[in-house]
Order: structure tokens, then sequence, then C-alpha cells
């Protein structure tokens, strides 16, 4: 969704406040925009897989798992720790003698791959039935906001200024998280377009 639009702030000469201000009044206060671009949208879409899919179809094909449900994701608080955000929990951990806590594990071992609510290898000679693009990750808002004030010096010397403030709101916007399910769905920086807040100013004299 993109909404945009303009206001004239009603304030100064023949305006609805302040209207029987001075000439002086008036290039302080009268003569100002007000406009707005807001951008709020739905995640892009992501697709899992499983790293060993490749030994059941070598070559080039597309290393998807199979899957039996929805996986859950939800955009966590920053973690300070591991310098990261988590979309999704890693979906199979090696909880057998010998595994390292938190390793990944395999989901042809009936161990392992009890471990994994949503997701199951697909077996030899078969392609899982994942898929492209069957989840989306964090949405996208962003609202850039614009100050302007037109006014005349004298005769026909015009001058306008402008104050736009791009991501008004210093917004974060998360990019896709990793795809590997043996691994958490972590995100570690902006996604397309993501930047911090930042004000530009000019300046426009026409005669």
């Amino acid at each position: 969704m993109i909404m945009y639009g303009s206001y004239d702030l009603p304030f100064g000469k023949g305006k609805q406040y302040l209207t029987a201000a001075n000439r002086w009044q008036d290039l302080i206060i009268g003569g100002y925009q007000l406009s707005t671009v807001l951008n709020w949208s739905g995640g892009l879409p992501f697709g899992v897989s499983y790293s060993k899919t490749n030994v059941n179809v070598p070559g080039s094909a597309p290393n998807f798992p199979s899957t039996t449900g929805k996986m859950k994701t939800s955009l966590q608080g920053f973690d300070a720790t591991k310098k990261h955000r988590e979309f999704y929990a890693q979906q199979v951990q090696c909880v057998h003698a010998g595994c390292k806590a938190g390793a990944a594990g395999d989901l042809t071992n009936p161990q392992d791959a009890a471990t994994s609510i949503y997701f199951q290898n697909p077996g030899l000679d078969n392609i899982g039935n994942a898929g492209y693009n069957t989840y989306r990750g964090p949405g996208f808002f962003n609202e850039d906001i614009g100050l302007t004030k037109a006014f005349t010096i004298r005769g026909n010397i015009a001058t306008k200024f402008r104050m736009d403030a791009f991501n008004v709101f210093n917004h974060i916007n998360p990019g896709n998280p990793g795809s590997d399910i043996e691994s958490e769905g972590d995100i570690t920086g902006q996604g397309p377009g993501g930047q911090a807040r930042y004000l530009e100013f000019s300046l426009r004299v026409q005669f």
C-alpha cells in the first residue's frame, strides 16, 4: 500500500489562523506545506532449503525438504549477543549421543527427524514438496515527510525552502532470513531499500 498527499498549513495572512499577520510575521509563520509518502507492504517471498537433499538427487535439482505443515514465523527482538533477529527456529537438531548442543541434525536419522515438526527428508530420487517462495519475510514500513515554505522576497524574486525527512520514524526494515532449516532463520541487516533516517535541506531562489 502506498499513500501520499500534501497539506497547506492554515497559518498566516489570508489563512484560517493568524490571518491578520503583518508581512514580517507572515514571512515567519505563513506559506508552509506538509507532504508525505507512506509505503506499507507485506514481506518478500522466500523458500526453505535442506542441504542434505543433494545426495537424493545429484546435480542442480532444488534442495527442498518435504513439508507436512506450515512452519511458524515471527520476527523476534534483536539479540545483542548473536547480533541478529530470529524469524524462525532451527528445525533440525542433532539429539543422539555425541552431538554438540544445538548442532544441525539430519532428517534421515530417526532421532533427529523427530525434532522437526514440519519437515522431512524426501528420500532418494525425490525432490521435496516445500517448493519455491512458500513463505514471506518481515513486512516493510517507511514514511517520508517533506516541509516546504514558499515566499517572495520582493518583486519577481521568489524563494522556496524545503526540508525532507526520509524514513522519518527511523524504522528498521529487515530483509529475508536465511533459508536453511538446519540453522536459525536469522536476519542480520536491513532489507532492500532499507536506510536509517536522514534529513535533506534545500533552498531555491528564482528570479
